[in-house]
């Protein structure tokens, strides 16, 4: 049976915003004022998953003296001014998302990452604008990769999970997605391709799940 394709889900960090390297930066300048020195590639392991889970997990693993909302703090502090002058959408994604809106193909958000923080990427990159439905960290009480946000995402949407499309670029998100039963298409922005074989498909760029996007929506 043909798929029919009528929505779009997609994830946000390392997705439609090159924002993966600026968690990064402010996780690794903060865990540094306590003396611990990562980096990029340690970071790696936590693309997808959420600032909590990454804070709960190296304070308990380095005996660190700090709560875990007070790490989260200082990260999220920082991370909020190298926003403003290092965030940017990949190329193709308004022009991608713009050619979704004129088709009338409803777009959601699934997101590991806070309201708040969401808020100040959309205040950086003006992707708010084409975004039907949001769904957020503060929206779930399981984050990816269990599949409660997209499932919450397609009953938003009204759609069935047959009927959307989930761009991901994290192994935890593109298993929320499979386990709601999307389509997923993976792309290797921030992962290896071989990090990404539970999708369906896997393209290296978001330019290029954009295109593929037009090709199955038929």
């Amino acid at each position: 049976m043909e798929a029919d394709f009528r929505a779009i889900i997609f994830d946000l960090d390392g997705t439609l915003v090159d924002s993966e390297p600026v968690h990064a930066d402010a996780w690794l300048a903060v865990l540094a004022d306590y003396g611990l020195q990562f980096d990029h590639h340690w970071f790696a392991q936590w693309v997808g998953l959420s600032d909590r889970h990454l804070a709960e997990n190296t304070i308990a693993e380095y005996e660190m003296a700090v709560s875990v909302e007070a790490l989260r703090a200082q990260k999220q502090q920082l991370y909020y001014q190298l926003l403003q002058r290092s965030l940017y959408a990949f190329s193709g994604v308004k022009e991608g998302l713009a050619y979704l809106v004129e088709r009338q193909i409803p777009i959601a958000l699934a997101t590991n990452s806070s309201r708040l923080d969401v808020e100040q990427v959309f205040a950086a990159t003006g992707l708010h604008e084409y975004i039907k439905e949001m769904l957020t960290a503060d929206d779930v009480s399981q984050l990816k990769p269990a599949p409660e946000m997209y499932l919450l995402a397609v009953q938003r949407l009204g759609m069935l999970p047959s009927q959307c499309i989930a761009v991901e670029d994290s192994p935890a998100g593109i298993a929320a997605a499979k386990r709601a039963g999307l389509y997923v298409l993976g792309v290797a922005t921030s992962q290896g391709l071989q990090q990404l074989q539970e999708a369906d498909e896997i393209v290296e760029h978001t330019q290029q799940a954009m295109d593929r996007i037009k090709i199955l929506l038929g």
